[in-house]
């Protein structure tokens, strides 16, 4: 979550920067460089994801890492205490992870 955080994360486009040889097209969808932003907000089976997962939760659609934060917030703010706030504030970075 750290290296997402801070836009660090091993994408095809950061590792084409030592490697011009590699790939940079995304790897879920094939039809855009495969940045940090577009995995997360801008993919189209990313934000079909996302889409699931905020309906679920009832949290409002998120496009940018600070809304991804906030909805983190929101979460743990409405979640009871307990087992079920962890649940609650696991969603989100589960859900990074999975992507």
């Amino acid at each position: 979550m750290w290296l997402l955080a801070e836009e660090r994360l091993l994408t095809r486009v950061y590792r084409a920067k030592w490697r011009s040889d590699s790939p940079v097209s995304c790897g879920l969808c094939g039809e855009a460089p495969e940045s940090v932003a577009h995995l997360f907000y801008q993919c189209r089976v990313s934000t079909a994801f996302w889409r699931e997962v905020c309906a679920a939760t009832s949290l409002a659609p998120f496009h940018s890492l600070p809304e991804m934060w906030e909805a983190t917030e929101e979460l743990r703010v409405r979640s009871a205490p307990g087992h079920a706030r962890h649940v609650a504030l696991s969603i989100i970075p589960a859900g990074a992870w999975v992507i």
